[in-house]
């Protein structure tokens, strides 16, 4: 029966070797973000045989091994190294929904649910139409860390029994260090969930017969209850210093490279954006096919139902009482800012690096399909009593529901005189699905002909609402670009960067034309680079944004059209070609040539990218430049004519050292911005190195944990009679 986690996949099968999209959207972050850093990341392996820690592609720079996006740190990402392009990316994410489906069934078997009863859990939880979408959405590291998620609770579980017998059992932490590696942002909510299971499945722990509870005084209640509590948290700390060691290569460099980013000034109604209207409710009952991803809630109707009947059903009330709260609080804590006063916890430390409550939806998802397991097991087993109060008040609730759907649907035909096909699908679905639990409770339907009738409506719903989550189509590259600018800029020669103020050049293409851009998207950008640019080219900040520059209205054809770039200052950032869509009347911008509607202008004023300033003011400067002899991300080589002040073209930050001659010497911040070294007169080798002291640590530490973890095996497997 395992086989049939397969299922779900084969909707997507004639798609493999497309790139995914939203519905009507121009942009996926896989093209945008994971597409370029694999590329950067197999090149650097390939050419210069190292890990970048540091890379030129976007931004004049930013630190590669601190970008949580970078996928550096994550083993099993590296799947998509052997083929970087859209089937590659395809079957490492399905790999990962599979890996998450089995999850699920094991720990849905291991809480001795039936085998059909797991299955349907596993289903609902690989291909929520949630996580489709946010595949769609390019969203892939998001996507491996929740397909951790069941993993996790099993290996508590697991975990749990083993202490009850005395063993030690580390495996959640190495999972949630998985997770953190993954994606630190799913991190926080699957460690809060992992903590609220742990103290669910501890009770065992406080609850005993009544007559041992009730021959024991007050004073040893309390001591019993608080040596539980330390033990608890005790076993807790262990867990979380493991994963925190192995996460650390990527947490310590993370955490300064936050403080040092636009990120860390996040405002409160910055860090709730995206929460999700309370209309989108609606979502739990019919299919989501367009909008954004965060908004997607549809479970699949099975999910909805059964769920419904699980809580509703006394006996898998109680059972399943820890998923019932869960879900509740995770779709409260998806509404965000539209619930009053909610957007006061961006104040608490961390928690307004999280942004976007609607991720706490996977949680509701995870629930709700571990309902749905729960429900499909109690009518697996079910018979029908007579006059049973629970099977009224299923019929009742389930034939509400379905009128609900039905009516609703109807008004929206009436008022808007389309026919709204995914709430006549959701209606649909709801009704089937209700008859056959009603007829089911009513012992109408044979349990293996219920089993297999509610897993092909299942698959059919959800293949409805994944395939209609996803938009394939056959590039990463839009067509609208012109392939001619690109050929020229390949064409010529030297080390520079390009500018667009209007996106013209896409990353993905821009990486793959090996293109170094000073603009670019990313959700962490130096502060200090961000102000720089605000000036250089003239675009005023409008808060926190990923791109930079900042699109206001988000339509980079028009929103910048009114400012002017500073044709100097781009050139100190060795900008020598300005990319627009629209014109540019700027002194120092000379006009090269015209694709269509895309503007490629020379800068004039333009820096290479090493330099030596001597002395004197401003406008009389005497500038030699400098001749660069090796430039690896990690490592850059020049040779230069001093005396003066070697000015290199590449972003300042923590961790880059200097030598010049062999001999260590001060870095220079130059322009708030740029690295430089002082020059004593003469012929000078000069190296630029990044060795980040956190990244180091962080490396140190997580090897440290993967000894101690592996003599506590061995110790372990020798004390094992």
């Amino acid at each position: 029966m395992i086989w049939l986690l397969l299922a779900p996949f084969f909707v997507l099968i004639p798609y493999l070797g497309d790139v995914l999209y939203s519905p009507g959207s121009g942009y996926t972050d896989l093209a945008i973000s994971h597409l370029p850093n694999a590329l950067f990341l197999r090149e650097s392996l390939l050419q210069w045989h190292q890990f970048p820690l540091w890379s030129p592609t976007i931004l004049s720079g930013y630190p590669f091994a601190a970008d949580p996006l970078s996928g550096l740190w994550y083993p099993p990402g590296w799947l998509v190294l052997l083929r970087p392009d859209a089937l590659g990316f395809n079957l490492v994410i399905i790999l990962h929904l599979l890996w998450g489906g089995l999850g699920m069934y094991l720990f849905l078997r291991a809480m001795k649910l039936a085998p059909p009863a797991a299955i349907l859990g596993a289903i609902i939880f690989e291909s929520l139409p949630k996580t489709i979408a946010h595949v769609a959405a390019g969203h892939i590291t998001l996507v491996y860390a929740v397909s951790w998620t069941p993993w996790l609770l099993y290996a508590e579980r697991r975990r749990f029994l083993s202490v009850m017998r005395g063993k030690i059992n580390f495996l959640p932490g190495i999972i949630l260090g998985m997770i953190l590696l993954a994606d630190v942002r799913w991190g926080f909510y699957a460690g809060v969930l992992w903590l609220v299971y742990s103290l669910a499945q501890g009770r065992i722990w406080v609850d005993e017969p009544d007559e041992a509870e009730t021959s024991r005084k007050f004073g040893e209640k309390v001591g019993r209850y608080f040596k539980i509590l330390r033990q608890f948290s005790f076993q807790a700390l262990g867990q979380i210093l493991i994963s925190a060691g192995l996460a650390a290569p990527l947490l310590l460099a993370l955490a300064q490279y936050t403080s040092l980013s636009t990120r860390a000034g996040l405002t409160p109604s910055e860090s709730f954006t995206l929460s999700l209207p309370p209309a989108r409710l609606l979502g739990l009952f019919f299919p989501d096919t367009a909008g954004t991803a965060e908004w997607v809630v549809y479970p699949s109707a099975a999910a909805l139902i059964l769920a419904i009947y699980a809580v509703i059903n006394t006996k898998t009330r109680s059972r399943a009482s820890l998923w019932i709260g869960t879900g509740v609080v995770s779709l409260i804590l998806a509404l965000g800012s539209s619930i009053p006063l909610m957007s006061n916890l961006a104040y608490l430390p961390g928690f307004s690096l999280l942004r976007v409550p609607p991720r706490a939806l996977f949680i509701t998802g995870l629930s709700l399909a571990i309902l749905a397991a729960f429900g499909m097991d109690e009518l697996l087993s079910w018979i029908n009593k007579k006059n049973s109060s629970s099977g009224k008040a299923v019929n009742l609730v389930f034939t509400g529901l379905t009128v609900f759907a039905w009516v609703l649907t109807a008004g929206v035909y009436f008022v808007s005189g389309a026919v709204p096909v995914n709430m006549l699908w959701g209606s649909l679905m709801i009704a089937l699905i209700s008859i056959g639990v009603s007829l089911r409770q009513q012992n109408c339907i044979p349990t293996n002909w219920f089993a297999a009738g509610i897993l092909i409506l299942c698959l059919v719903d959800l293949g409805f609402a994944d395939r209609s989550a996803v938009d394939p189509r056959s590039s990463f590259i839009a067509p609208e670009e012109s392939a001619s600018v690109f050929e020229y800029l390949k064409a010529q020669g030297g080390v520079f960067r390009v500018y667009s103020p209007s996106y013209s050049l896409r990353q993905p293409a821009a990486s793959s034309s090996g293109l170094q851009l000073a603009d670019g998207i990313d959700p962490l950008q130096l502060e200090s680079y961000a102000k720089y640019m605000e000036k250089a080219t003239g675009i005023p900040g409008s808060g926190y944004s990923v791109t930079l520059p900042p699109f206001p209205n988000g339509d980079p054809a028009q929103d910048n059209r009114d400012y002017l770039p500073d044709a100097q200052m781009l050139g100190r950032l060795n900008v020598k070609f300005v990319v627009s869509g629209y014109d540019l009347n700027q002194v120092g911008l000379k006009l090269l040539a015209r694709f269509g509607d895309t503007h490629l202008y020379e800068n004039q004023e333009v820096m290479p990218r090493a330099w030596v300033e001597g002395e004197g003011t401003s406008s009389s400067i005497r500038v030699n430049q400098a001749q660069i002899l090796a430039y690896t991300p990690n490592r850059i080589s020049i040779q230069a004519q001093g005396p003066g002040r070697l000015v290199l073209s590449e972003i300042a930050y923590p961790g880059w050292q200097v030598w010049v001659d062999g001999k260590p010497a001060e870095v220079l911040t130059i322009d708030g911005l740029l690295r430089g070294v002082t020059l004593s007169e003469g012929t000078h080798q000069v190296t630029f190195v990044f060795r980040p002291l956190l990244v180091y640590l962080g490396m140190g530490l997580a090897i440290f944990t993967w000894i101690g973890l592996g003599v506590l095996m061995i110790a372990r497997w020798k004390n094992t009679p």
